[in-house]
């Protein structure tokens, strides 16, 4: 990702390829769930902005627009650290039941 956005041509293709797929199966989720919003996490997407920027064109490119004016899509507030505060509290519930 780092290479990306230091101008690399290669990885830069390589990270809009990866935005697009990701991008259809969230298009579809969308399509079949009529979502309010859609949280995007990671750190990918979060300190890469040529994969979110393809992920979010893709989004727009392949939902029915009226759908898409619909869903809220943002990138997640949790940061890179969302996996582990995810995974303690799964522990810190099952811990205290």
């Amino acid at each position: 990702a780092l290479a990306a956005d230091l101008g690399d041509e290669e990885c830069r293709k390589l990270l809009e390829s990866a935005g697009h797929y990701i991008a259809m199966s969230i298009a579809n989720a969308i399509s079949f769930l009529n979502p309010e919003k859609v949280v995007l996490g990671g750190s990918l997407i979060q300190d890469n902005a040529v994969l979110h920027d393809s992920i979010m064109s893709g989004i727009k490119e392949q939902v029915i627009p009226e759908l898409y004016k619909d869903t809220k899509i943002e990138k997640s507030n949790l940061g890179r650290f969302a996996s582990a505060m995810g995974a303690a509290t799964l522990f810190l519930k099952g811990f205290y039941q």
